[in-house]
């Protein structure tokens, strides 16, 4: 004779750190709840579980990537934006059109152990002239040191500008060295770059030398900045004889 409730939660909505209490008819009796909070639930950004707004990296670098009709590079998965360091950027425009996530690929399931990556454009004095637009879009969970002076995600650049981006859980680790830049997004820049609603959050960062959060170092020539924000960073200054040149924001 028990009458049971088959009761519609079309949205339940659940926040870290907030006590969240079921009543009333749903639950009259003791229980055991096993909760699973999935890392890639951030804030405000919530990913269908069909993954069509998130790219995990799978370990490989797209061969052979190309411009679309517009002779615009389009970075679809974390693959795409590792092969950019493998063409010729020059006065390209980067179209980003999905969250990016190095989370380690050889132990994905409840591992967010962010994979070590190379700088994008590391290699002399950087990417020429090139537009990058982060469509709002979020590039996660990576790790980048090593014996690149230029370490940051996009190492350098040489004119250009990046907009609408968001980095978030990165770590980069600068050489112990004083002609070494060491930045989260840009790590020196030459000519006329302007970076655009470009946000660096929940990160770490050491450097011994001109050292920043959005960009380490002005090489020359003009930075325009406008409505970027460096938030929750960790930032180590390497003990060394020429130490300096270190901001939250700019180095």
């Amino acid at each position: 004779n028990e009458v049971i409730n088959t009761l519609t939660v079309e949205n339940a909505p659940l926040q870290r750190n907030w006590r969240t209490n079921i009543i009333g008819e749903i639950l009259t009796g003791e229980g055991t709840f096993n909760i699973v909070i999935d890392p890639i639930f951030d804030a405000d950004r919530n990913y269908p579980m069909d993954g069509s707004d998130l790219d995990i990296w799978d370990g490989t670098v797209t061969a052979n990537l190309t411009p679309n009709a517009a002779g615009e590079y389009e970075i679809n998965s974390a693959a795409d934006l590792l092969a950019l360091s493998n063409v010729d950027v020059t006065g390209k425009t980067i179209v980003l059109n999905k969250d990016l996530s190095f989370k380690n690929v050889e132990s994905r399931a409840g591992d967010t152990t962010p994979a070590t990556i190379k700088p994008l454009f590391g290699e002399g004095t950087g990417a020429r002239n090139i537009t990058f637009k982060g469509n709002d879009h979020v590039i996660r969970d990576f790790v980048i040191e090593g014996d690149c002076k230029l370490n940051s995600l996009f190492g350098g650049m040489v004119g250009g500008s990046i907009s609408n981006l968001t980095i978030i859980n990165a770590k980069v680790m600068g050489m112990n060295d004083a002609d070494a830049r060491a930045a989260i997004v840009v790590a020196q820049t030459f000519g006329s770059v302007k970076f655009e609603n470009v946000t660096v959050k929940d990160s770490y960062l050491e450097g011994t030398q001109k050292v920043g959060g959005l960009l380490a170092f002005v090489q020359e020539n003009q930075v325009e900045v406008s409505n970027c924000t460096v938030d929750g960073l960790e930032l180590n200054s390497i003990d060394h004889a020429e130490s300096g040149s270190t901001g939250g924001l700019i180095g």
